[in-house]
């Protein structure tokens, strides 16, 4: 027998729904909502109603930034940051004799497409540096 499915009881916002949802809905399902964000992410609600802002273009940059990644998040991100920064600094071989890095700008592009917060290219710059004296 095929079960039906029943409407939603509440008023939890749907996915297709026009963001933000009011104040009093987003305080009422905040923690739902929050926890079905993306890594390094927040709900619209969280910037406009908590941060009295819109989302920034570079938000995990920011959410960096500003210290609130969650535990959990902040270590799945340094996994994926540390392996474009890897990435953006690789040497290219080309041919037999030839070898290239990424212009400067080229690196920082990189950097930035993929999210990595400055302050942490930074110290991994700077381990690098000691990592080679």
């Amino acid at each position: 027998m095929r079960r039906k499915l029943n409407p939603p009881t509440d008023d939890y916002p749907a996915p297709w729904e026009a963001r933000p949802v009011s104040l009093e809905r987003w305080q009422k399902h905040r923690d739902r909502m929050m926890a079905a964000c993306a890594i390094g992410r927040r709900p619209v609600e969280w910037w406009k109603y908590e941060m009295r802002r819109p989302p920034p273009d570079n938000e995990t940059q920011v959410l960096y930034t500003m210290g609130v990644l969650r535990a959990d998040e902040l270590h799945k991100l340094t996994k994926w940051w540390k392996m474009a920064y890897d990435e953006a600094n690789e040497v290219i071989s080309v041919g037999s004799f030839k070898t290239m890095r990424k212009t400067p700008e080229q690196r920082q592009a990189y950097l930035d497409r993929h999210g990595v917060p400055r302050e942490v290219v930074l110290r991994w710059d700077a381990e690098r540096t000691e990592g080679a004296a």
